[in-house]
């Protein structure tokens, strides 16, 4: 008897995501908050967690009531996380940690930038110049917590949205931001963790009016082609909600006032002329467990529902005021997979929705270059790389202790070969413009020299975390390691440092470099072995990264970036005599590094 989708899901929801957050050994260390990190992993399909949780988590004890600030102006959101673990079994959170989120919003949006403690004062200036601009579109507020979730905590978090809503209002008058504040415990995460198990999680039978259609079928999926009335569409929407979108990552994006936005322009002709809108849309894809069409009664009966291409058009019908007129209708065709075959669903939601925003990656995964990427990565010791290739429904958030993520490589990448800002401000760009992808995925790209990259990267991140986990003890931090965890707390700052120590290379293994891609520690050397190799080189130059600082707070400019790249590594050659020991050992670690010569 063959499998659906639906037996197959059955299945695999035994493991609970508390199971799933458990097999994380990476989040450990950072306590409490490896909850908000694995919440923002299920709700943004984020790989890199340790990365996420270095970036994010607010250092130090004047946080302000903030435990992660997760910032990312590609998708244009924005989310604050106050976080709680009970260690009992305690059946509901502390209603006054939700109120705490009051104190957040207050200091991150409302108080002057002069005022802020060091701990937030990036992560709000960010925030507000984002809402300010554009980039930061959706703020969302989260409490998240490990325990049943309660009306007195949503009693407080009402309190929140009010807050988050008059400071916005007062502050940030003419921005158009999306609010979203949210208790998230454990019937939450239990669900968003489901939906990253399965592409369909609307399971119920759900019927359409439809007077006729045609049905193509193979021995891998059956499709059934038909029209529908809109209004139909409306009623599963309202019933529904988002949870149709489970399959697609964009979800519905709202719809503004301005003629030029999509999803307004399909509630104005499904308004004014609901007789055109068949022939206007392009219609929807879904995918369904079943497809049952009854020819006599003139209905489509689908076991189950996940729009994979049409979220705009199912959202703004169902979110209209009334329903839309009996003569709108809208093209769809209905698709069940047999076998519950996932790696074909899988590219089913990719290749039918092209501004999903991990499209780029996906189908570079497929071209030549990151085919041998992969083939070379592969051979080495506890690496792996997927190359753009996505592993499936769930995924990111399954623990994969060897992976080497691709948009994390790819800003590694770009900012060893000279282009910080590019890895912070672009990292989609990265695999999406064609110009940039060549300069830093090329023939000359291996992958002993992703893992070369990468390990700076990581080393640098582990770096910042030792001297936040010092600031939180009782050990006082030396005039030094102060600025260092200033500098760390500017957004792209570990960027900027790879960058600066790409630069300096030359003065480190006092060798001219005429190919910086072919560096690499060889095909034998594990990431966790190569961080390690970073490791000296992040002592001996850490210094230094005080001269870095400016290229940053002046907005990441050419001109200022190559000042303070200038400046750090005359430091690093003035340090050179006392560190040879450090830095002969780094080069010998090397190897076969055809881009230098011996002087």
């Amino acid at each position: 008897m063959q499998q659906t989708i639906e037996d197959i899901q059955s299945q695999e929801l035994e493991a609970s995501w508390r199971t799933a957050l458990d097999e994380h050994d990476d989040l450990k260390k950072f306590g409490a908050n490896a909850i908000g990190l694995f919440a923002l992993a299920l709700r943004f399909d984020l790989e890199d967690l340790e990365g996420v949780g270095v970036s994010s988590i607010v250092d130090g004890s004047s946080d302000k009531k903030n435990d992660l600030i997760f910032i990312d102006e590609e998708i244009g959101t924005a989310v604050i996380i106050q976080a709680y673990v009970s260690k009992s079994k305690k059946s509901i959170a502390p209603a006054n940690k939700a109120s705490d989120l009051n104190t957040a919003i207050a200091w991150l949006i409302t108080m002057p930038a002069e005022n802020l403690p060091q701990g937030i004062r990036s992560h709000a200036i960010r925030i507000r110049d984002g809402v300010n601009s554009g980039t930061i579109t959706k703020i969302h507020v989260w409490y998240v917590h490990n325990c049943t979730e309660s009306k007195n905590v949503a009693d407080e978090l009402e309190a929140v949205k009010q807050t988050l809503s008059s400071a916005l209002a007062k502050h940030h008058k003419n921005a158009n931001v999306k609010q979203f504040v949210t208790e998230i415990g454990n019937s939450t995460l239990t669900e968003w963790y489901n939906e990253t198990q399965s592409p369909i999680a609307v399971n119920e039978n759900i019927s359409f009016n439809c007077t006729d259609g045609f049905e193509v079928k193979t021995n891998d999926w059956t499709a059934f082609i038909t029209t529908i009335s809109a209004r139909d569409l409306y009623d599963a929407y309202k019933t529904h909600s988002v949870k149709l979108f489970s399959a697609n990552i964009r979800d519905y994006l709202g719809a503004r006032s301005s003629q030029s936005n999509i999803n307004n322009g399909i509630r104005q002709t499904i308004s004014q002329t609901p007789e055109n809108f068949w022939v206007f849309n392009n219609g929807l894809t879904a995918l369904t467990h079943r497809i049952e069409f009854d020819k006599e009664q003139k209905t489509i009966k689908a076991k189950g529902l996940a729009i994979v291409n049409g979220a705009q058009t199912t959202g703004a019908i169902g979110s209209m005021d009334e329903k839309p007129a009996d003569n709108a209708m809208v093209p769809i065709r209905f698709v069940s997979v047999n076998n519950g075959d996932r790696d074909l669903v899988r590219d089913i939601v990719r290749y039918n929705n092209s501004q999903n925003q991990v499209t780029a990656a996906d189908f570079r995964s497929t071209d030549a270059i990151q085919k041998r990427l992969r083939q070379e990565v592969a051979k080495i010791k506890d690496a792996e790389y997927e190359g753009g290739r996505r592993g499936g429904f769930g995924s990111a958030i399954k623990r994969k202790p060897k992976l080497m993520p691709s948009f994390t490589v790819g800003q590694a990448l770009a900012a060893f070969h000279g282009q910080p800002s590019t890895a912070y401000n672009k990292k989609s760009d990265i695999w999406n413009n064609d110009a940039l992808y060549s300069e830093f995925f090329n023939e000359k790209t291996t992958g002993p020299h992703l893992v070369f990259v990468f390990s700076l990267l990581k080393s640098i991140e582990s770096s910042k975390s030792n001297l936040i986990e010092k600031s939180k003890s009782e050990i006082e931090l030396t005039t030094l390691e102060k600025q260092r965890l200033e500098f760390f707390r500017l957004p792209a700052s570990i960027f900027v440092y790879i960058h600066a120590i790409a630069s300096a290379l030359e003065t480190i293994i006092s060798r001219p470099i005429s190919d910086y891609f072919t560096l690499s520690f060889g095909n034998q050397t594990a990431p966790k072995t190569a961080i390690k190799n970073w490791s000296p080189i992040i002592s001996a130059t850490a210094p230094f990264t005080r001269l870095l600082a400016k290229s940053i707070s002046e907005g990441l400019s050419k001109t200022s970036i190559e000042e303070g790249i200038q400046n750090f590594t005359q430091q690093v050659e003035v340090a050179a005599e006392s560190q040879t020991v450090a830095f002969n050992r780094f080069l010998k670690q090397l190897r076969n590094p055809s881009s230098t010569k011996t002087s």
